[in-house]
């Protein structure tokens, strides 16, 4: 389930805000490098996502409740520094623990 967001401008933190992005809902077998290939066209931006909304999710990436509607804002919201900074980040995902019921994955996944 998707729905468009508000156009916004900027937040306090340096992260963009909803310009012209989507919610998401999470699925059962959804990963944050997944959501990230699908609407952002490469793996590697999956921290960004995190970052955007660390609130929702929490401290470990590996643990997302599916049901979680999450904020994807459009890639171009995100600095080139932002960006690149998520590309050397995005093997980060394996120095956090995974659930006692997952098995070896490629990026963050959902929680059952």
């Amino acid at each position: 389930m998707r729905s468009e967001l508000t156009p916004a401008t900027s937040t306090a933190g340096g992260l963009p805000t909803h310009r012209g992005g989507i919610h998401v809902v999470v699925a059962h077998g959804d990963t944050l490098s997944g959501l990230a290939g699908k609407h952002y066209g490469a793996q590697e931006y999956w921290p960004l996502i995190w970052d955007y909304n660390r609130a929702k999710i929490g401290p470990n990436p590996n643990r997302i409740e599916k049901g979680t509607l999450l904020d994807l804002p459009l890639l171009s919201s995100f600095s080139s520094a932002q960006r690149g900074d998520a590309r050397r980040r995005h093997k980060s995902w394996e120095s956090f623990p995974h659930g006692p019921s997952e098995h070896a994955h490629h990026g963050p996944k959902v929680r059952r």
